[in-house]
């Protein structure tokens, strides 16, 4: 019963870290994704505005 117990508090624990260990990947992946996806707004914004700007010299 004791070793029964151990096992699956070993296999449980052995799942929970690899469960853990996804989700943290996923997270990172996710605010990978997102902080990419603000830096190409971020720069489509700066590139209007220098299309902008470039239009109001040419004006």
């Amino acid at each position: 019963m004791q070793y029964s117990f151990f096992t699956f508090v070993s296999h449980f624990a052995v799942h929970q870290s690899v469960f853990l260990t996804v989700l943290l990947s996923a997270l990172l992946s996710l605010s990978s994704l997102c902080l990419g996806l603000f830096l190409d707004i971020q720069m489509s914004i700066g590139d209007v505005r220098g299309h902008i700007s470039a239009r109001v010299q040419c004006w």
